[in-house]
Formats: structure tokens, C-alpha cells, sequence
């Protein structure tokens, strides 16, 4: 039987999924998206306004690049008890003995250590590192080439952009932004956005 998945978004992220999804054997994809434009189709796949009848059976994944929309639609799909699931790239390594909950997106060439938790509506994007003993909240991005150094504990929503690095043994408080090419050396505790070598708190 073939597959079908359904992606609520169907922006950059929206289409990052479902390039993954084809690689993972899906062979029909819908997209959902209130803002779509009528009769609009995106990489040959339907983009419509509203979960019809015949979809809300299917796999589905909240595909929203803002953490905050991802999760949310996540935990509602959740509540109208969906089969929610994750997409993870082919070329992904991801260790036996680790756990990632539902929603997840797990980019090309990403590694994701043992011992380690992935939280739900969480990204872990191309060629970025989450290595052992590493707890990841929900609805957080870890952007393409970032590297969480082993047992880092990661809040809520949180966004690691490109290329950012985290020592391990690192604590990063809920809502916080790690700037693109930051290294963090010290734990995190204040919300904020923080950029630089070492990561400094901008004011």
C-alpha cells in the first residue's frame, strides 16, 4: 500500500520535508496551509487550505519553520488524535539507543548520539551534531552544521543557528537564540540572543 503524508506548512521547511519524505518511500504527498493560494501545487504535490475528510487518517507532520507554530500545531494534532511521525534522511545517523519523539525532522548527514532525546516538533538540520547523553527540548531547531557537544541539556523551543557550537556539559535555558558561528562555553540561563566567540548576551 502506498504511503501518503500530510505536511501543515508548506514553506521552506514545508518543502524540506517533503523532499525527505520522497526518499523515504512516501509516494503521496498533500500539504495543508490556511494561506495557500487557490489550486496551488508545490514541487507537484496539492497545497489546500483545510484537513479534508479523506486525510485525517494519513501520516501527518507539522512542518512550520517557527518553533513556536510547529510545536503548537504538533501538540493540536496531537489533541485530535492524529498519526503524527517523524522524517528522518536516509543519510542521517541516528544511534539505536537514542529517543526522539514525534514531529521530528532529521536533515541529510545529521548525527544524533546514543543516550540521547530528541524533543517533540524538534529540528535537527543537515550536517548538525547532537551527541551522547544530549536531552534536546521541543519545538527547537538545531540549525545546519551546528554541534552540541555530548551531554548538553537544551530547554524548550530553543534555535542553534548555523554553524553554532556548544561545549559539552553545556545547560541552555528555554527560549534562548545561539547566534550563527557562536561557541557557548558556559552554561546559559537567561532568555536572550547570543552571538560571538565565546557567546556573549546582545543587549
Amino acid at each position: 500500500m502506498s504511503k501518503t503524508l500530510v505536511i501543515h506548512g508548506c514553506g521552506g521547511h514545508g518543502r524540506s520535508v517533503a523532499a525527505l519524505a520522497e526518499r523515504a518511500g512516501y509516494a503521496h504527498i498533500t500539504f495543508i496551509d490556511e494561506g495557500a493560494a487557490a489550486a496551488e501545487r508545490i514541487m507537484g504535490y496539492p497545497v489546500l487550505k483545510a484537513v479534508t475528510a479523506e486525510l485525517t487518517d494519513e501520516e501527518c507532520l507539522a512542518a512550520f519553520g517557527n518553533n513556536e507554530r510547529r510545536l503548537r500545531q504538533t501538540r493540536d494534532l496531537v489533541a485530535a488524535g492524529r498519526n503524527i511521525v517523524s522524517v528522518m534522511a536516509t543519510s542521517a545517523v541516528m544511534s539505536r539507543h537514542a529517543v526522539m519523539e514525534p514531529g521530528c525532522f532529521i536533515g541529510e548527514l545529521a548525527y544524533v548520539g546514543p543516550r540521547a532525546r530528541i524533543g517533540a516538533a524538534t529540528i535537527v538540520n543537515t550536517g548538525s551534531i547532537v551527541e551522547h547523553d544530549c536531552v534536546i527540548g521541543s519545538g527547537c531547531h538545531v540549525s545546519v552544521g551546528a554541534t552540541i557537544a555530548g551531554t548538553c541539556q537544551v530547554g524548550d523551543g530553543v534555535t542553534i543557528w548555523a554553524g553554532a557550537t556548544l561545549r559539552d556539559g553545556i545547560t541552555v535555558a528555554s527560549g534562548v537564540i545561539v547566534g550563527a558561528g557562536a561557541v557557548v562555553c558556559e552554561d546559559l540561563h537567561t532568555p536572550g540572543t547570543y552571538v560571538g566567540v565565546p557567546a556573549r548576551r546582545k543587549k
